[in-house]
């Protein structure tokens, strides 16, 4: 389920946007691993929701952001359909004021039960965000 952005929310990153295009106007803030690597998903949404995370059989890792336009607590669930849950990553505001990152443990692109296939993002049901994920290294 796909919701506009609620404007004037408590958050750096309020109105909403897209980590891609923050670190595309912000380039001297940019992740490194986000210069280098593929944008898989990109994709706004509000409260909880399951993503799938194409292509990451091409890489070797995924790097997840999740930018909320309030500060919220929030949980990631990285799984496929062999293990709901290869990884997991929270925090207490994914609004900021720091763009906080997760990069899975490297995995074996041939092996099929190690590579990531969909992100569970949990967040109250207010709460607006835009979930991405980016191929990269394994380093």
């Amino acid at each position: 389920m796909t919701q506009e952005p609620t404007a004037d929310r408590d958050s750096v990153f309020s109105p909403l946007t897209s980590v891609v295009d923050y670190w595309q106007d912000n380039p001297g803030v940019a992740d490194e691993r986000a210069r280098t690597g593929e944008v898989l998903l990109n994709e706004q949404s509000s409260g909880p929701g399951n993503f799938n995370v194409p292509d990451a059989q091409v890489h070797e890792a995924v790097m997840i952001v999740l930018i909320c336009d309030s500060e919220s607590s929030y949980d990631i669930t990285i799984g496929n359909d062999t293990d709901p849950a290869l990884a997991a990553t929270g925090g207490g505001s994914c609004g900021g004021p720091m763009i906080n990152n997760y990069t899975t443990s490297p995995y074996d692109p041939a092996d099929p039960d190690t590579v990531p296939e969909f992100i569970d993002v949990d967040v109250p049901p207010e709460v607006n965000y835009y979930v991405t994920a980016y191929g990269v290294e394994g380093t």
